[in-house]
């Protein structure tokens, strides 16, 4: 008998114990937390509360976190790549965004925008130009970073005194097609706006988050829709979601081979074929035996 590589490259490693769904958690763990209240006209309660419980939250479920504040245009730019760029192969990658947001409608295009501090927004070609657009933000962490799953959570669906009137620019946050892999999720229904928080209160939607962040684990579609009934106790319609992920965070079922390795853990069988794809899902293929 002739066992047959069908994997270039990829050394014979000792094999012992069996995976199991239940271990967690699955990956490395990273997280950016974005927080902007310090507009010229305008103050934002509550952002520095609600970044301090995410922030303590997701250190205790092993996120390793870096957490910026009162960002202009260039520095939301360079917070992201420099994010995307430490998001390790096979990670987790979960933003979380507080401050204040709007959609741009242009040439039948919609643009969601995270708007920064510290900058003249007079029209929509202003907010378009130097707002942080969450389609460029999950493009980067896909194409820039080593993610297998981006969590994307925006608490940017707040009343504005300071929208500008010029130009089709409209409160709160547009529903749109996420792509594979994602979960993006606002504070808000779709196209809808929310009073500021008062005083400096964490905001509804930070404190759900962080109550249900272990389901995360267990089901990244279950987590959602549990953060928005819980959110959705208060306002209406309830927080929009979109979820491509298709497991839990933590599921072992789904588990890459990268994680197998680093964990000593592997099938009970060799994997031969392993197919990594541009966002760093890995797929196991398995050792044949053939007669000489």
């Amino acid at each position: 008998m002739k066992l047959i590589c069908l994997l270039a490259g990829l050394s014979l490693v000792a094999i012992c114990g069996s995976l199991s769904a239940n271990d967690t958690p699955s990956g490395h763990r990273v997280a950016l937390l974005l927080g902007n209240s310090q507009y010229e006209g305008f103050t934002l309660p509550g952002v520095q509360g609600s970044l301090k419980q995410v922030e303590d939250s997701l250190t205790r479920h092993g996120f390793r976190v870096t957490r910026r504040e009162n960002l202009a245009e260039k520095d939301q730019e360079a917070a992201v790549e420099e994010f995307a760029k430490s998001v390790p192969t096979n990670g987790v990658a979960l933003v979380y965004y507080i401050g204040l947001g709007a959609h741009v409608e242009r040439f039948d295009k919609t643009y969601n925008l995270l708007r920064p501090v510290g900058e003249q927004i007079a029209s929509d070609n202003d907010y378009r130009s130097r707002g942080l657009d969450v389609a460029e933000l999950i493009k980067k962490l896909r194409e820039g970073s080593g993610a297998r799953v981006n969590l994307i959570f925006l608490d940017a669906c707040w009343d504005s005194p300071i929208r500008p009137e010029k130009g089709q620019v409209f409160g709160g946050l547009h529903e749109f097609e996420v792509g594979p892999d994602t979960l993006v999720m606002f504070a808000a229904g779709s196209r809808q706006t929310l009073p500021a928080p008062e005083g400096n209160a964490p905001s509804a939607f930070s404190q759900s988050l962080v109550k249900n962040l272990a389901r995360l684990d267990v089901s990244v579609e279950a987590a959602c829709e549990a953060i928005a009934a819980n959110v959705g106790k208060t306002i209406t319609p309830k927080p929009w979601c979109a979820d491509t992920t298709g497991f839990g965070i933590g599921t072992r079922a789904d588990l890459p081979l990268a994680d197998a390795l680093r964990d000593g853990k592997a099938p009970t069988r060799m994997p031969n074929v392993v197919e990594i794809s541009a966002r760093s899902r890995v797929r196991i293929g398995y050792w044949e035996a053939r007669p000489n």
